[in-house]
């Protein structure tokens, strides 16, 4: 039996909420004057807030079509959007742990963590862009699988 990849309304949900949280805390984190932010955290601040727009936007899309494809069309481009992010936050790593006594291995931590994520990411995407092609494109498989999920 083939293992196909579910979308159900209770995960698109979590993912509405949480970017929603995520975003209210991303607009007060300049204001909370963090010492071990870097300059660069400006930059990768607006494309983390773009990153959740997508995010949500995806999830709504999602829960609004119904055709595989499309929704794994829409996944991919979300997770692209998430590879970005990643991307940015490695390469530009917007922090600066160092100032604090003891704190400079979380520099080396945190970096980890981002190649972990860009790796995922990388993954995630090419998954989602294989099964855009090879996903039944009736209408009729997404009502059984959505009907399944209940």
């Amino acid at each position: 039996m083939e293992n196909k990849r579910k979308f159900t309304k209770a995960e698109q949900i979590w993912i509405i909420i949480s970017n929603i949280v995520f975003l209210w805390i991303l607009d007060r984190v300049p204001s909370w004057d963090l010492k071990f932010l870097a300059e660069d955290y400006t930059v990768v601040l607006l494309f983390m807030k773009i990153n959740c727009y997508v995010q949500i936007g995806a999830a709504v899309l999602i829960l609004l079509i119904s055709v595989m494809p499309i929704r794994y069309l829409i996944k991919t481009l979300s997770e692209i959007s998430g590879l970005i992010v990643a991307v940015l936050l490695f390469y530009l790593y917007p922090f600066n742990f160092s100032a604090y006594n003891g704190m400079q291995w979380f520099d080396i931590v945190l970096k980890i963590i981002f190649v972990i994520a860009i790796i995922a990411s990388a993954v995630s995407v090419i998954v989602n862009f294989i099964k855009i092609f090879r996903s039944d494109w009736s209408l009729s498989q997404c009502g059984r699988e959505e009907r399944a999920n209940k």
